[in-house]
């Protein structure tokens, strides 16, 4: 049952989505900051004010949104970005 909630949690919450890019930003080279969250997993995350920098190089997003499929979830190395605007 604690699995079940907490699976809940990371999926179903923003908290729960906070906490896991926290994570996943925390074992990437470099440094990663992101701005505000709103949203969840299980519906569509949207990431604001998003920096990454390492070694002199440096990237800024204004906006990211992401969309998660079930199948990714077995999947963690793979990501696929379907539509930009630049």
């Amino acid at each position: 049952m604690m699995l079940v909630g907490s699976l809940a949690w990371l999926l179903g919450t923003t908290s729960g989505a906070r906490f896991v890019v926290n994570q996943v930003t925390g074992r990437t080279p470099g440094t990663t900051t992101v701005g505000k969250f709103d949203g969840t997993f299980l519906s569509t995350l949207a990431l604001s004010d998003i920096d990454w920098r390492d070694d002199g190089l440096a990237v800024s997003l204004a906006r990211a949104e992401i969309s998660v499929s079930p199948g990714i979830l077995w999947n963690f190395r793979r990501l696929e970005v379907r539509r930009r605007d630049l």
